[in-house]
């Protein structure tokens, strides 16, 4: 599997939605998980997961884009 942490920080959108292509290749045969700010990729994710803190505690929520969409 493969970690990215924010590698698509500097990219414009034009660069953003060739690496999304490539990850999306690469994710036939790896698991891959992004650290990202950018709305292109996480639209493309399989699942997302949010962090956040309560009472000075990680917490860790998961969902995936599809369900989302479909609840509207």
């Amino acid at each position: 599997f493969y970690i990215f942490d924010e590698i698509d920080a500097h990219l414009d959108v034009v660069y953003v939605k060739n690496l999304v292509n490539l990850l999306k290749k690469m994710s036939t045969k790896k698991q891959i998980i992004i650290i990202t700010l950018k709305d292109i990729i996480a639209e493309q994710a399989d699942a997302l997961f949010g962090v956040y803190m309560v009472n000075e505690s990680s917490q860790v929520v998961r969902t995936r884009l599809s369900e989302v969409v479909e609840a509207g």
